[in-house]
């Protein structure tokens, strides 16, 4: 595929006024501007990306939805530490892996849009496959302190409403506890990302479905922080934020607070949440999404994506650096004329430098394939 990539040399400079230059963009004080080593299309097969986690020995591991030596169903890719693929996987009927894992042993375990949690060992075969009870789908995957692993999705108990769904598990897939939280409504509730707090607890994203008005039969979605202790217990439930909000990924940082990426009324926001969940700070920072976040050492870094010059056909890939307070520092932007860019997932890699993968849609061809991205500054 004929990659269109505006990319800048490694430089250093100060400026003090906002300018543009190729696909950068920087509007305050800086060191240096980003730089893309890499982005390469994994056209060998039809695939779509949910996760990427940096693994032991500086590779990466990726988990999605493709097709593998004949077989279709959860995909998932380990990379070495040039970022070249060593082995590839299909599990079928397994549905879309979303979220994915090392275990200590070496293993990976991933979870999916069916409920499914499958473990893989280090080269790539499958040592299990189980279905959660209850739960319809799984979106997050995340290591506790204790070893074990803490998974959120959505469940559905009767016909009327999906809830919050969380599970902690063993690694050999054994379930140490699981939950469903009702937010008192009779609307849907679908969990997105979790992540283990400071004090042993976990912290659930979700999206809520809230009736507009007391008296109204509209509903609005809205982020929607769960709080429960280490046991799974609920602590609190709250909705953060403006309406129509589309909650994508979750951090917890160091003093506790929580930061939360995603979507409000077709714009890209970055809001954060004291520890108790109120909202500190929101910040628009692009026109369209921003679907995941990760912790810098003097800010955040933001992967998501903004309308291309066709607009309704046209998506690029866009990877924000803000400061801790939210604001922005630099913008960088992926172009490829005529095609529809998803970002999907942010992580910090090993020697500092940031791995985005995603999946490219060129209107030259119409079939799906992942991209990935290794950008440092």
């Amino acid at each position: 595929m004929n990659k269109k990539i505006k990319t800048l040399l490694s430089t250093i400079l100060v400026t003090t006024s906002f300018f543009t230059f190729g696909a950068f963009s920087q509007n305050t004080f800086a060191t240096a501007i980003p730089y893309v080593e890499f982005q390469t299309v994994f056209d060998d097969v039809k695939a779509v990306s949910r996760d990427i986690e940096v693994t032991t020995g500086a590779g990466a591991i990726i988990c999605g939805e493709g097709n593998s030596d004949g077989v279709y169903g959860l995909y998932v890719a380990k990379l070495d530490s040039n970022q070249n693929k060593t082995w590839q996987k299909a599990i079928p009927k397994a549905g879309v892996g979303n979220s994915i894992q090392q275990t200590s042993d070496n293993s990976y375990i991933a979870v999916s849009s069916s409920g499914h949690v499958v473990k893989l060992d280090s080269e790539g075969n499958l040592v299990w496959d189980k279905v959660l009870s209850n739960a319809k789908e799984l979106t997050s995957i995340e290591p506790t302190k204790d070893g074990n692993f803490i998974i959120c999705g959505s469940s559905r108990s009767d016909t009327t409403k999906y809830d919050v769904y969380l599970c902690k598990i063993d690694e050999d897939g054994n379930v140490i506890f699981s939950y469903s939280y009702d937010d008192g409504n009779s609307k849907d509730d679908f969990g997105r990302s979790v992540q283990q707090t400071v004090d042993g607890g976990y912290i659930i994203l979700g999206t809520a479905f809230l009736p507009a008005a007391s008296t109204s039969t509209t509903t609005k979605s809205y982020n929607y922080l769960v709080k429960v202790n280490k046991n799974g217990n609920l602590l609190w439930k709250k909705s953060v934020g403006a309406a129509d909000g589309m909650p994508k990924d979750l951090k917890v940082t160091k003093d506790g607070s929580f930061i939360i990426a995603g979507m409000i009324n077709y714009k890209g926001v970055l809001l954060k949440t004291n520890s108790a969940g109120n909202l500190l700070w929101s910040k628009t920072l692009n026109d369209w999404s921003i679907d995941s976040v990760e912790l810098d050492t003097d800010g955040f870094m933001l992967f998501g994506n903004v309308n291309g010059s066709a607009f309704s056909t046209d998506k690029d890939l866009q990877v924000i650096k803000t400061d801790l307070s939210g604001n922005k520092v630099w913008d960088y932007e992926t172009t490829e004329y005529n095609a529809y860019d998803y970002s999907r997932k942010i992580t910090k890699n090993l020697d500092g430098s940031f791995l985005m993968v995603g999946d490219t849609n060129s209107n030259e061809n119409s079939s799906v394939h992942i991209t990935l991205m290794k950008v440092n500054y």
